[in-house]
């Protein structure tokens, strides 16, 4: 989430923050011995942060050269470390559009001082000032603000400085962020790269074809730096229709060998496809053709038996037997 928008008497008078410099102590070029700043974060903006607009630096640097040269300053180098405060600096503001020389969280909560020595500039032994605007749509246009501000030209023309770095920015809406940093050193180091982490390094460390958190499930978290996944547990015994205890066919028989569809007890088919056809029936018996006297008249089957209309007759008695005249 963003900050507060700048107010509105910020912006309607095209916004110009304030001067902060450090003024060297009894040593030239030496802040005093109070000045002791431990390095705060990095310094590498955030890829989703304000567009950086290095195409207009260089007329803030060759200004300030010129201002100095007129009154017979030492011009100033271009500092790496100075630069990349500078940079650092523009692209948050216009991040999170506010204006200030403290840096507030996110990422980190810092002062000016943390934020050069994370950068590589020797602050804790070296003089700076830093000068930052809001809202000048021109290199020209910025440098006639600061210059028109006491406190901001005294940076421009401080006779300690040495070393200039200058960062621009654009915003989401277009507005430009500027910095202005000053140092009495050309001295500096580049910063350390930032902590790179198994799990955020864009590589597929455990060559599994998944890379990083959350995609690999061997990441618990981005700052997680070991990619690779516990080993799996084995895979469960293999269960086979056969020998799993159940009556799978519904025949009420069950596994191997109680269960004819089962060839073996690795068959995964309890079904028996090809049992063999239930026996035939026994054939039908009739009363008329089984060579029987069922009905004990002394006549045997049809057509001897007059009971029997057919060899088929399944009753061979006569009805009328024993009814004549």
């Amino acid at each position: 989430m963003r900050h507060k928008t700048l107010n509105r008497a910020l912006i309607v008078a095209v916004a110009l923050a304030g001067v902060f410099a450090v003024s060297p102590g009894s040593v030239p070029g030496t802040p005093s011995v109070a000045q002791a700043y431990t390095a705060v974060g990095d310094c590498v903006p955030g890829s989703d942060w304000g567009t950086l607009r290095q195409d207009l630096t260089q007329r803030v640097i060759d200004l300030v050269n010129e201002r100095r040269a007129a009154r017979g300053l030492v011009q100033l180098e271009v500092s790496v470390s100075l630069t990349n405060s500078a940079i650092w600096k523009s692209r948050h503001m216009a991040w999170l559009e506010y204006m200030g020389h403290n840096d507030p969280a996110p990422p980190v909560a810092r002062g000016v001082g943390e934020r050069l020595l994370a950068c590589g500039y020797p602050a804790n032994s070296a003089g700076w000032g830093e000068n930052i605007a809001y809202g000048y749509p021109t290199a020209d246009a910025v440098m006639q603000g600061w210059l028109n501000s006491p406190g901001h030209r005294s940076n421009i023309e401080n006779a300690s400085f040495r070393a200039i770095g200058v960062g621009a920015a654009t915003s989401s809406d277009g507005s430009l962020f500027w910095t202005q940093l000053f140092g009495t050193t050309t001295a500096g180091s580049t910063p350390p790269p930032p902590p790179s982490y198994a799990c955020s390094n864009g590589r597929d460390d455990d060559s599994d074809g998944l890379v990083d958190y959350p995609a690999d499930p061997g990441c618990s978290s981005v700052t997680d730096n070991d990619e690779y996944n516990a080993p799996a547990p084995p895979p469960p015994p293999p269960s086979y229709a056969c020998s799993n205890g159940q009556d799978d066919d519904f025949d009420g028989l069950v596994d191997y060998p109680a269960d004819p569809g089962c060839s073996s007890a690795s068959d995964n088919d309890e079904y028996n496809a090809h049992a063999p056809p239930p026996p035939p029936a026994p054939p039908t018996t009739y009363a008329c053709s089984n060579g029987i006297d069922d009905d004990f008249d002394g006549k045997v089957d049809y057509p001897a038996d007059p009971g029997c209309s057919s060899p088929t007759d399944t009753d061979e008695f006569n009805w009328t037997w024993g009814f004549g005249s």
